[in-house]
Parts: structure tokens; sequence; C-alpha cells
């Protein structure tokens, strides 16, 4: 009986686990493109913003990334409120937009705001490296020059608080006739397991003064690389090992 209990326990963790993981971007070979068709889910996107007590629309990069340091992924859950205004408007948490159908971040009575995206890896294989790809447009015009422009972005294996590692920093002031910006960062996550979580996020820091850039984000990709299982290298190495003594023995003939 007792045996039976823990085989259903067991049986019922894997389960959640599954659920979970179903909940999240699931990874698969390819580029696994995000279009925003519709409002993602929190389990897959979310969002949070953070303030100074003394003064909420002053901080340095140094401050976010402390900031972050504190949160476990579990501090960035809100669902992302939505937007159908065009070019954005302000708000302190990233929304998505119904009328662009991308994600937006404006920053405005915050110090900062954070957007999370929710990975697993769903390849059934290791992962050595993942590339993010992703449109970044510059909707609006910012009335001064940002202190940091664009985004900081985070990423973690585990979602702990003091796991952020930093991806550095992407975009640039402009004005809304800049073109969109493309960047494609390699996230050098070591040893990816399959079934595992994978969490990125990205930082917009609110402008000590003026009005802040509105910022969209469109067809985001995560294209992994895996690692063959080894019993997959053995049978390429059989494979290579037989063609290479057929093509001696037609050397002979």
């Amino acid at each position: 009986m007792k045996m039976l209990r823990s085989t259903l326990l067991a049986c019922v963790a894997c389960l959640a686990f599954a659920a979970n993981a179903q909940a999240q971007i699931n990874i698969v070979a390819g580029s696994n493109l995000q279009t925003f068709g519709s409002a993602p889910p929190s389990s897959q996107w979310s969002t949070s913003f953070y303030t100074h007590a003394s003064n909420p629309a002053s901080n340095t990069a140094a401050q976010n990334t402390a900031q972050l340091q504190t949160l476990s992924i579990s501090g960035i859950a809100n669902t992302l409120p939505t937007s159908s205004t065009n070019p954005p408007s302000s708000d302190s948490s990233a929304r998505y937009n119904t009328t662009n159908l991308n994600l937006q971040t404006i920053p405005t009575g915050n110090a900062a705001t954070f957007l999370a995206a929710r990975l697993t890896n769903g390849t059934g294989l290791n992962v050595t490296s993942l590339n993010l790809g992703y449109d970044l447009k510059i909707a609006q015009s910012t009335l001064s020059t940002e202190q940091y422009p664009g985004h900081y972005l985070y990423y973690s294996l585990t979602g702990a608080s003091n796991s952020w590692t930093s991806l550095g920093n992407f975009g640039a002031n402009g004005t809304s006739s800049t073109p969109t910006l493309t960047p494609s960062i390699d996230i050098p996550v070591g040893t990816w397991t399959s079934g595992s979580p994978l969490y990125i996020v990205w930082i917009d820091d609110n402008a000590d003064a003026g009005t802040e850039a509105a910022y969209q984000i469109d067809d985001v990709t995560f294209t992994p690389t895996v690692v063959p299982e080894p019993a997959t290298l053995a049978l390429l190495g059989v494979a290579g090992g037989i063609a290479g003594l057929a093509a001696l023995r037609r050397r002979k003939a």
C-alpha cells in the first residue's frame, strides 16, 4: 500500500511538472517564433515594476540590477495589461498592444519596468546555447536623451533571487523615424537540461527627465543549439565508419 501511495504521489508530481512546462513557452528545435497574435498568458510573459521612495523616477543601471537580484521570477508575475493606443501611452507595467499586436514598455511614475519571458526546454535534449532574436521599434519620440537607452537584458536558469546574469544593453535613443532594430543575442546557457526552465528579463529604465521613449517588441525567436545524446553520437560514428570502409573498398576494387 505504501509503495502504491508513493507511486501515485510521484505520478501526481510528474503531471504537475508537465502542466507547468506546457504552460510556459515550450522550446523545440527551430526558431519558436512569437508573433503575439493574442495577449500572452502570465505563465509565458509577465511584468512588474519598482519605484524609489525618495525619487520614483531616478535610478541607475546598477540600482536596476541590484533590484532585480532581490527578486525571484515569482516577483515578476503580473499579467500584461492591454492597451490599444498608437503610439503607445505610458504605464508603469509592460503591456500588450491590441492594435499593433506586440509588447510595449514606456515607464512612467516608476524607476524601471520589468518584462519576463518564461521558457521550458522541450527539445528532449540538453541545450548549450539559445539565440534570442526580436524586432525592437522606437514607437514614440523621446523629448529628452534617455539616461539608459533601450532595455537591459538578463537571464536565469532557476529564476531564483541573486541568479540573474546580465546580457548587456540593447536599444538606442531615437525618434519614431528610427528604423526597427533587430537584436540577436546568443545566451550562453551552459547546459540547459531537457524539461527545465529558463527565464529572460528585459528592464526598461525610466528617464530622469522628460518623456520616456516607447519601445515595442515583436517577432521574438528562441533558437536552441542542442547536444546530441551519446547514443546518437555513437550511431553517427558507426555510420561514418561504415561509409569510410565502403569508400576504401571501392578504391581497392
